[in-house]
């Protein structure tokens, strides 16, 4: 059993404990290193929000979203979850969460394309062109934009 929190100003452990996360599941598997993920994770902090999965016993994030908002904008940045507790449903409800904080925003999201069946099943359509970024492209991995329609 999980719950959803979102980190406040103050809880920077959580906050580093889900960077960590993030960079394990999401960058190192690619060869990327702490530095250069810092400076994606550093970049714009001020307007990030971050949602964490959290378990009670014992405390361990086990999913974590972070957004940025701009007036009625809303972009989801990253999105990971434990290895081990993918396929669960824990990453749906971390972008449920967000969706339902956020109701009435224009949401968009850079997916990869290793991840565009998970959002066109949430709802999200592509937007955007394939984008092409070189730490990535290597692995094959290509971007692209995706954004939430409410009224579908």
């Amino acid at each position: 059993m999980y719950k959803i929190i979102r980190l406040n100003q103050s809880e920077n452990l959580l906050k580093k404990t889900a960077q960590e996360l993030m960079y394990h599941v999401l960058w190192a598997p690619h060869g990327m290193s702490k530095v250069n993920t810092r400076e994606i994770l550093e970049k714009d902090q001020i307007n990030n929000n971050y949602y964490v999965a959290i378990t009670n016993n014992p405390v361990d994030i086990i999913g974590c979203i972070v957004t940025r908002e701009e007036g009625y904008k809303l972009e989801i940045k990253h999105l990971a979850v434990k290895e081990q507790f993918q396929r669960k449903g824990i990453g749906k409800s971390l972008v449920n969460h967000v969706l339902k904080e956020s109701p009435s925003k224009n949401v968009k999201v850079i997916a990869r394309n290793t991840s565009i069946i998970f959002w066109e099943k949430l709802g999200f359509n592509p937007c955007g062109k394939w984008i092409k970024h070189p730490l990535f492209t290597k692995h094959g991995i290509v971007f692209r934009k995706y954004c939430y329609n409410y009224n579908i």
